[in-house]
Formats: C-alpha cells, structure tokens, sequence
C-alpha cells in the first residue's frame, strides 16, 4: 500500500475532524499546506503493516482499494485522451464500478470515469428494455453525446408512443375498451404528435408530458399495464435457460411485460442517468397492482426488477423520503381514496424530477363505482380488502386533475 494525501475540507473529512485530529495529536496522520490547501496523510507507510487493526481492515477491503487503483489509473488515461466513450468501463468492471460509486468511494475524475460509463450503459439498456423501433433509439443514439442522444431518443419515442395511441386496443386484453383522457391546457406540457391524434380535441388515449422537472405518462386503459403471460414448449425454454416449475411439463409459462408498457416505462425512465428505483402503489384498491390472485390485473414485477436497482410497493403515498429515494411510481387505476397529503407528495415529487405512470379508465369508475355494483377492487387486491371503493371523486382523478389530465366517462 501506498500512502496518499487527502483535501482536509474534502466533504469525506469534514464530518469527522474532530477524530483525525486526535490521530495527528498522536503523530498517526501529518498535516500541512500544499498550493494553498489543507491536506492530510498517513504518517509513514509501514503504519499500513505495524498497526494490526488497520492491516486487518486493509486486507478485508483489498478487493475495493485494487478496483478503485484501477479506476483512478484508467479515469486519468481518459481524461488525457479527451474523454473517448469507447474508453469507458463496461460489464462486470462497469458493475464493480458502480458499486464503489454508490458507497461513495470515488473521487473527482474517478466519479466523473464511472459515471460515463453508466451513461452509456443508459443508452443501451433502452435497446434492451424495448423492442421494435424502440432498438432504434440507442442504436442511432450511441453515436451522439449525452444530450443529444437524449434529443434523438425523444424524437423517436414521439414517433412510437403516436403509432401505439392509433392502435392501443392491440395491446389490451381482448374485448378491452379504452376510455378517453381530457387535457386541461396550461397546466400540462403535453407533447405527444403535431397532429390530433383523434377528432377529439384535448382528448386522447394516450398522454405524455413533463410537469416540473419530472414526466407524466397516462393510458385510459389499465390493462396496458398488466403483464403478459404467454406459453412456450418445454425444450424451447429449457434452451433458453428458463427453467419450468415442475419436472417434465410440456409448456412452460413466461412472464413479460406488453411493448406497450415497456415503451411508456422507458420514455418515463428517460431523463434518469442513474440507476433507479420504482415504486408501485398498494393500498388504495388498485385495479392493476401486484394482485397475484388476479395475475391478469398484476403488473409485470419481476420484469421491472431485471431493468431496474429495486422495484417495492408503497401504500402511503405521503411518505416523501420513500419517494424522494424512487425515481419513478406507478399507479395503476385505484378506485380507493388518496389523502390530500399523498396527493401533494405525488406532485411534489414528479415536479423534482420523478416519473409518473398512471393507468385509469374513466367509464369503468362511473359505472360501477356504486355500493350496489358487484364489481369491486378493494376485494382482489390484497392491500386494500379493508377498503372501501370511493363514491363521490374518482380516484385517479385526484392526483390526476391538479397534473392538468383526467380520465372522462
């Protein structure tokens, strides 16, 4: 090991002056002034063998300290290079990386390395979370900057995100009847295609717009959302990797999630460089939420997991520090309460910058949102069985309305 100075004000230190300082009283750390800052450093290198507690904590972190040289080696060639993107990790390494980048344990051009890959990485986990002409999008994409593949990847998600709203009932369960969301000028910055998509003034489909810093993505159906389960023979997913849960059974069943919902989840996800998590609601008798007694109103769990940092419920949508640590929330046609306080956190946090996708369906809720309509959320939904559906004010309209979008009859 080799002994390395670090800034005395550096945001790592400052917390914790008063403990070095007891270490420079006892001549364990030197510190002193270089080109006008203050810096600190191990003493003498053989403290690194001499003093058992640290070799012991050194050896434990060996791995760490071997990734993180390697890093500040290949982040310093990148820099005298100009920055190259081929020059970035990626991988395992890239993975690595990001690990030390989370726990705080880069510096400097070492952070700005990492992130760089990560943001290719960004680019291409577009390609793998959609298909179709989404795969365009980080295929044309790579080629740009930063910025300006974000510009592509939007324009070409304007052209896709049109085509679905044409067709959307291809990508509902068969029989499925979308309703219609009305847009309120002014509040939303809704873009969706230069052209009325339907002879319907401010009413469409599909909705997509910013709100604050965050994005907004609505559907008047929520079973574009719900996952999709579809069978293959036996040998096929066994080639493929997918094991069956039984020993010999002749089909096996995969778990997707619809084109559709993979395209709202990535232009949703699309101003997120980092690493992110989803939240999806419970607990206010959501129609499409992780109903397992109801797999075809059930959304695609274990599909978001692949694409994202981590995918976990959430009833109280009044909780900020939850949301505040998700960078996107999913709710999916809840026909049960929301209080004035998760109202407010919900657009409290798609104005810092979160995203939004929300599933309604306007004509369903009118017509069966009475006490003596049989058809009730609140009964297949495991989070809300203690619930009552609301009477009075659509749901999704709550949260909806102040956004500037609700769902029409």
């Amino acid at each position: 090991y080799a002994r390395r100075p670090v800034e005395w004000d550096s945001d790592k230190l400052q917390p914790v002056h008063h403990t070095l300082d007891k270490f420079v009283a006892q001549r364990l750390l030197v510190r002193y002034e270089q080109a006008g800052k203050k810096m600190i450093e191990v003493a003498h290198e053989s403290l690194f063998t001499a003093w058992k507690p640290l070799k012991l904590w050194l050896d434990g972190y060996r791995a760490d300290l071997l990734v993180k040289r390697e890093i500040g080696h290949d982040a310093r060639n990148w820099l005298a290079l100009g920055k190259p993107r081929d020059r970035v990790w990626r991988g395992a390494r890239l993975q690595q990386a990001k690990t030390l980048l989370k726990s705080g344990k880069l510096d400097g051009a070492e952070k700005d390395f990492v992130k760089s890959g990560r943001n290719r990485q960004w680019l291409r986990r577009i390609a793998l979370a959609s298909t179709g002409m989404a795969i365009l999008i980080s295929l044309s994409a790579l080629s740009y900057g930063l910025y300006e593949a974000e510009q592509k990847a939007e324009q070409i998600f304007n052209q896709i995100i049109e085509r679905l709203a044409v067709d959307i009932v291809s990508f509902l369960p068969e029989g499925s009847d979308p309703g219609l969301i009305e847009v309120s000028p002014g509040k939303f910055i809704h873009e969706i295609s230069n052209e009325p998509l339907y002879p319907l003034g401010s009413q469409n489909r599909i909705v997509k717009g910013v709100y604050g810093q965050g994005r907004v993505f609505a559907v008047a159906h929520d079973g574009a959302f719900a996952k999709q389960l579809f069978y293959v023979p036996g040998a096929v997913a066994a080639e493929a990797g997918v094991q069956p849960d039984s020993g010999t059974v002749a089909e096996t069943e995969i778990e997707t999630a619809s084109m559709f919902f993979e395209i709202a989840f990535s232009w949703a996800g699309l101003h997120h460089l980092d690493e992110f998590g989803v939240l999806y609601s419970t607990g206010h008798c959501e129609v499409v939420s992780d109903n397992e007694n109801y797999a075809s109103n059930s959304l695609p769990i274990e599909w978001i997991a692949q694409r994202t940092e981590w995918v976990e419920p959430i009833s109280d949508l009044a909780d900020a520090d939850r949301l505040a640590d998700a960078g996107l929330l999913i709710i999916g046609n809840a026909w049960g309460r929301f209080s004035a306080a998760e109202v407010d956190a919900v657009h409290t946090f798609v104005q810092n910058g979160g995203g939004l996708l929300l599933a309604g369906l306007g004509w369903s809720w009118q017509q069966d949102h009475g006490a003596d309509s049989p058809y009730n959320p609140c009964d297949f939904n495991p989070h809300s069985q203690q619930l009552s559906k609301a009477n009075d004010v659509y749901p999704m309209n709550a949260i909806g309305v102040p956004l500037g979008i609700s769902w029409v009859h």
